[in-house]
Parts: C-alpha cells; structure tokens; sequence
C-alpha cells in the first residue's frame, strides 16, 4: 500500500482510566494515514476495557482499507493478572 504513515506511541498503562484518551488518539489517527504504527514498546499493562479500544481501532482500519501495526517485542507469553489486566512486563 502506498500513501501516508503515521506512528502513534503509548506509554505507562492503557487502562480504563485513559480509555478517552487512547480511543480519541487512535480514531484521529486511524482517520489522516494509511498505516498506523501503534508503538506499545513502553506499555507496562493494558487492561480489557482499552483492548477492546484497539481492536476497534484495528477493525475500522480495515474498513477503510487501511494498515494498523502493532510494534513492541513480547519475548515470551504473558500472563493474565488477578486484575484484569495483561502483563507486559516478563513474568
């Protein structure tokens, strides 16, 4: 695919606390590129209520026939916690 790309970095915790944060920035950015970088490298946990919100974000680039890519390395399977929420620090 040719066009625009972007790339759109999160860090600390994705969690339902800064899920109108996370959902306004993907939706904008999803919007002005082509294909989106969606850089987790610094996010320690992400919670289920914003990884509902990134999978929307990956469903409505699709729809618009445009590219999201997640970047970060995860060396090994992580765990889901007592909370809810998923590591991504090694367990």
């Amino acid at each position: 695919m040719t066009g625009t790309t972007g790339v759109l970095t999160f860090v600390g915790d994705l969690t339902a606390h800064r899920i109108s944060e996370v959902k306004a920035a993907l939706m904008l950015a999803v919007e002005n590129v082509d294909h989106l970088f969606l850089d987790l490298k610094k996010v320690r946990t992400i919670d289920l209520a914003c990884s509902h919100v990134l999978r929307a974000a990956k469903v409505k680039a699709a729809a618009l026939g445009k590219q999201l890519t997640l970047l970060g390395e995860m060396s090994r399977p992580r765990r889901r916690t007592r909370t809810g929420y998923l590591s991504l620090k090694p367990v």
